[in-house]
């Protein structure tokens, strides 16, 4: 009798490369999860989770994925193994059987309201599934607070596909749903309503420095020679606060980030460190200096730019000119 209980290998599909390693029994793979599982490598839901890690191995080994493939495609959706959209399709493509897929691109599907997708297998009459807003909306999915918002097209395709392939292809898939489908079932597990968990409350969102706390922000920034421009690129690279992120700005500075971000704007910006050496060529007073700097509204490009002009004019003067 083996001494490890061995543990079901499928034959690589095209997806797979015949020499990546993969576990032959169960106890090398539970030292293959152990090692990949604090390796900072895997996705968020398998980390320190060995146990899980060789479940979805298993999983995937059973669809044609290797373990790594396994890893990236498979999530956990209420309880439920679920394959990524992408990852099925490429199961899918995989399959010696499989002919092609046509779809409807998202600004087909925007025009008409519905997404189809037609898949093709060999020696099997075609497979065509058409998904509509009617039918998202009848799912009570239509609007719903998520991808069905921000992104309603993309996911009446994917509802397709999904349909689609488990029709055309069941025994490829053995009988596992896509992630974009299994999310949207709630508890509900194959038509069985299951008793639901009381609602999460929302997070309550991080205090932020408010107007009057972004309104300081922006004197000391000013002061120190950044422009709006400057400090709108600084907050959307190191806080993710504005444009590309979303319309936030200065105001909603986290609390937490409040002395992070006032000692970004209290330092000197290249523009006010030029201005501040020409102010020492010309060895202005500090009541000189003061009104020079209030007269362009604290400008300091302008500043920069005039002192020049001013020390110009000095060096000319200086010859006879």
């Amino acid at each position: 009798m083996a001494e490890d209980t061995a543990i079901q290998v499928a034959q690589p599909t095209a997806l797979s490369r015949p020499e990546t390693f993969a576990p032959r029994s169960l106890t090398e793979a539970i030292e293959f999860a152990k090692l990949i599982a604090d390796s900072g490598m895997v996705p968020k839901d398998y980390i320190g989770k060995p146990g899980a890690i060789v479940v979805a191995i298993q999983m995937g080994m059973e669809v044609g994925l290797l373990p790594i493939q396994a890893l990236q495609s498979i999530a956990v959706i209420n309880g439920r193994p679920s394959l990524w959209g992408d990852g099925a399709l490429a199961i899918v493509k995989g399959h010696p059987d499989f002919v092609s897929i046509q779809e409807d691109d998202v600004e087909v599907i925007k025009k008409n309201n519905k997404a189809t997708c037609i898949i093709k297998r060999r020696g099997q009459p075609d497979v065509k599934i058409t998904f509509g807003q009617d039918d998202a909306a009848t799912a009570g999915l239509w609007k719903k607070a998520g991808p069905w918002s921000t992104a309603p097209y993309r996911m009446m395709q994917m509802r397709a596909r999904a349909f689609a392939m488990r029709d055309q292809f069941p025994d490829a898939l053995k009988g596992i749903k896509t992630v974009e489908e299994v999310r949207d079932y709630g508890e509900t597990i194959e038509g069985n309503a299951q008793a639901s968990a009381p609602a999460p409350e929302p997070e309550k969102a991080e205090e932020t420095i408010g107007q009057p706390g972004g309104s300081e922000f922006y004197k000391h920034y000013r002061v120190s020679g950044w422009t709006a421009e400057e400090s709108k690129a600084w907050l959307s690279e190191n806080l993710k606060i504005g444009a590309p992120h979303n319309e936030l700005n200065s105001k909603d500075i986290p609390i937490s980030q409040k002395n992070k971000a006032f000692a970004w704007a209290d330092t000197h910006a290249p523009v006010r460190i030029a201005a501040e050496e020409k102010f020492k060529q010309l060895g202005w007073t500090e009541a000189e200096r003061l009104k020079f700097f209030t007269e362009r509204k604290s400008d300091w490009s302008a500043i920069d730019k005039d002192l020049a002009d001013e020390i110009g004019k000095r060096d000319a003067m200086e010859r006879g000119e």
